[in-house]
């Protein structure tokens, strides 16, 4: 067998180099080997020199990173907490509804003879009150068609009464309208006149007669204008007179229908008295007919009350733990704040600098 010759050299010798090559290779071979550990001890010495304040860089990032975990688990918490809550107030006022209902079988099984009794009394005194209220629609509603009625005599006569006014209006406005036209055709002709000399006695004496004229028909159109006028304000004040009747006796109505609407709605409340009562008392009857209803009532609120307490005490623990996460978002909470307290001092900044 061959010597071997391998031991204490490099494994990568290559097979078959002469002895020189092979103890050449062999020194580069610890150099390089010398090199790589003295860089590794290097690199050991700055990693253990650094590790401390590393650590601590980490510790402090993992903080905030705990914090805003706890601020997302604390708003996630405060819903549902808030939903729960709201979900419990309605639980336990449906309870609360079903006690008092509960409560009002046992009151009506212990009294029933004396409930059912003070029904009867107001069944007895509201009817009577229904009675007299439906008597005084009756009696108002005669009073509004009598007034209905002479309300209408009134305006009838109140136009007979009128008709004179009007035909007097009518005769003035007619003479009022043939004066007018009168005087526009003789000052037409007198303005004509004005367009020829007066050379001659009879020409001069032609126009004067026209003055007369116009100064006649003009006499006769300005009475018949002052006699329009006063059939006009006649008319309007008599037309005023009967309005003003006509709006109280009107006032006189709407107080009557107005009286009537009390009294029908004074009515109907006394029927919802009677009609209440009457429920009351088949109800009585009911409860008293079925006794395994009050029972199971019974049974419903001892149920209802353990799963009240059960969702009470989870919304304790939840309240709870929210708690414990607000209290670990503190640190989140502040760099939040602080956030927004630098946008809004950059916001402030931008406009002081833009307006300068």
């Amino acid at each position: 067998m061959p010597e071997d010759n391998s031991f204490g050299t490099n494994p990568e010798t290559p097979a078959g180099a002469s002895t020189e090559k092979a103890i050449e290779y062999d020194s580069r071979y610890a150099q390089d080997s010398q090199i790589v550990e003295a860089v590794v001890e290097d690199a050991a010495e700055a990693a253990q020199a650094a590790k401390p304040q590393t650590t601590k860089d980490i510790f402090v990032a993992e903080e905030y990173g705990d914090s805003f975990s706890a601020l997302a688990r604390s708003m996630e918490q405060g819903y549902d907490l808030k939903m729960k809550r709201k979900a419990f107030d309605e639980y336990t006022n449906t309870l609360n509804t079903l006690k008092n209902a509960y409560n009002d079988r046992l009151n009506i099984a212990q009294n029933f003879n004396a409930l059912v009794e003070e029904q009867q009394h107001i069944i007895e005194k509201s009817s009577v009150d229904v009675e007299s209220c439906n008597d005084r629609v009756r009696q108002i509603e005669s009073q509004i068609a009598a007034k209905n009625d002479e309300f209408a005599r009134l305006k009838k006569d109140q136009a007979q009464a009128l008709k004179p006014f009007e035909d007097e209006l009518a005769r003035c406005e007619t003479v009022l309208a043939s004066a007018k036209d009168e005087f526009k055709q003789v000052k037409q002709q007198r303005d004509s006149l004005d367009l020829f000399d007066a050379t001659s006695q009879d020409t001069q004496s032609v126009q004067d007669s026209h003055d007369r004229i116009v100064a006649d028909v003009e006499a006769k159109y300005e009475s018949a204008k002052t006699a329009q006028k006063d059939a006009q304000r006649a008319l309007d004040a008599q037309a005023k007179a009967n309005k003003a009747e006509q709006r109280r006796m009107s006032d006189e109505i709407k107080k009557l229908n107005s009286e009537k609407a009390a009294a029908v709605k004074e009515t109907q409340e006394h029927q919802k008295r009677v009609d209440a009562a009457n429920e009351r008392i088949a109800f009585c009857n009911h409860v008293i007919a079925h006794p395994e209803e009050t029972e199971r009532m019974q049974q419903r609120i001892t149920e209802n009350e353990a799963t009240a307490a059960e969702m009470n005490a989870q919304i304790e623990q939840l309240a709870s733990v929210h708690a414990q996460s607000v209290k670990a978002s503190s640190k989140a909470r502040g760099v939040i704040i602080a956030a927004a307290v630098f946008i809004v001092i950059v916001i402030i900044l931008f406009f002081v600098v833009g307006n300068r």
